[in-house]
């Protein structure tokens, strides 16, 4: 075999290795959404209220989630999260995170409480060292009411009837998968007819033109995104 005849194989191999190795991610990421909610009205026939979610992940896969489902027949619990890095690594995370918390709440007990042992989970397992940010509320739709847990997330946004979008600023709690056992506060809040409520990772706020200049909170507020969202 001659030396063109070698690097002609070469570039062969390369690109075979290439075409599997992005058939694989394509998969996982068709994996990774199809264990997201993605059918929407989520809940036909319910008017006490109304949830939409969306991702777009920057790669292919990688360590942003949500999630909602109802906790018994009065109660919500809402989801948002970013686990640290991209990849494979922190979509693998990502799924044992979300399914972690979907299993814990379902047993009942506040978000305090369902995050404090989600973080102790998180930890006996996580050679990685990986953490993941999560935003976790319920509430009670016969009243309104809401508990919520920032674990070092980013600050939801409420809008209430017929006001404008702001952040809702109140201390973080640690982030999970970082120590054994760490202190959450809870926050309350109250939602009444026509009130909004915005969660989003920091791909929002975060994401950059041409010149390297954020999007930042104060135009994604001025833009009224989940407005824009709801109605496409």
């Amino acid at each position: 075999m001659t030396n063109t005849d070698e690097y002609v194989e070469k570039i062969r191999n390369i690109t075979a290795e290439t075409e599997r190795v992005k058939a694989e991610m394509d998969m996982a990421s068709q994996v990774q959404a199809g264990i997201l909610p993605s059918t929407f009205p989520a809940f036909p026939g319910q008017t006490a209220f109304d949830v939409y979610a969306l991702m777009k992940p920057a790669r292919n896969v990688g360590g942003d989630f949500y999630d909602f489902f109802m906790t018994d027949k009065d109660h919500i619990a809402l989801v948002m999260a970013d686990v640290s890095d991209k990849g494979m690594p922190a979509a693998l995370f990502m799924v044992m995170s979300k399914v972690a918390i979907n299993s814990r709440a379902l047993s009942g007990g506040s978000p305090s409480e369902i995050l404090k042992d989600v973080n102790r989970k998180l930890c006996e397992n996580n050679p990685g060292n990986l953490f993941v940010t999560v935003w976790m509320a319920i509430i009670d739709i016969r009243t309104g009411k809401g508990l919520a847990v920032n674990a070092g997330h980013e600050h939801p946004v409420l809008k209430k009837a017929g006001g404008s979008y702001e952040l809702i600023e109140y201390e973080h709690t640690l982030m999970l998968g970082m120590f054994d056992d760490i202190d959450v506060d809870e926050h309350e809040f109250h939602l009444d007819p026509g009130d909004r409520l915005f969660v989003y990772t920091d791909g929002v706020p975060e994401a950059n033109d041409k010149d390297g200049n954020f999007y930042g909170t104060d135009r994604m507020l001025a833009f009224e995104y989940c407005d824009k969202t709801a109605d496409e």
